[in-house]
């Protein structure tokens, strides 16, 4: 039997973490539709529609794609380094956790050296 990287995905999201009930992917991904429903998974595919040409925001897709963005600004996440997942994994939440703690933790000192949080 031949295993599908998207569908171990799939099953690693259903056994870890329970409480997932809706997914979304691109068009690349039409054909897991019905693996995800086997699993209890409703699997939306976004796509920007038939005939469209040009740039044309896919809903959501924005998100990853931000995401993305935030984490490739860490050296050690911009090349593929890390030879174990887990030790990836790890950079990533080590990443989130210091944009988190910048975006909590900034503040503007005033012309009168006073201290106050951004607007």
């Amino acid at each position: 039997m031949v295993r599908h990287p998207e569908t171990e995905l799939i099953d690693y999201a259903r056994d870890n973490h329970p409480g997932i009930a809706k997914m979304w992917a691109d068009g690349t991904y039409r054909g897991l539709r019905e693996h995800a429903a086997g699993q209890g998974i409703d699997l939306t595919i976004r796509t920007k529609g038939l005939g469209v040409a040009g740039f044309t925001p896919v809903p959501h897709q924005w998100k990853a794609g931000r995401s993305i963005g935030w984490t490739s600004r860490s050296r050690r996440l911009v090349l593929d380094y890390e030879t174990n997942p887990r030790s990836s994994k790890s950079q990533v939440y080590w990443t989130m956790n210091r944009i988190m703690l910048r975006r909590l933790t900034i503040y503007r000192i005033g012309a009168d050296d006073r201290i106050t949080a951004p607007t």
